[in-house]
């Protein structure tokens, strides 16, 4: 079953804090027209895309383990220490 959700333009991310059936559902409730701000950046464009993993990912519905990616951009940070 596929999911829709918005994809930022600015930094590529998946908010996957409300999803759709279909890309019509979401343009139907308005989507396109109402403000938004991406969660990791705060970049106010995006588009609707297909959520990763929502038919073939062995993980599950939910695709991507968002922690998961934010602690691996951690890591890979300069400023990320590993705690003693």
């Amino acid at each position: 079953m596929s999911r829709f959700v918005r994809q930022c333009l600015s930094c590529g991310r998946y908010d996957d804090t409300r999803t759709w059936a279909s890309r019509d559902e979401a343009v139907k409730q308005g989507v396109m027209e109402r403000d938004w701000a991406c969660p990791a950046c705060a970049g106010p464009e995006f588009d609707l895309v297909e959520a990763p993993g929502s038919d073939d990912d062995p993980r599950g519905p939910e695709g991507h383990d968002e922690a998961s990616e934010r602690i691996a951009e951690m890591v890979g940070s300069p400023t990320w220490q590993r705690p003693v």
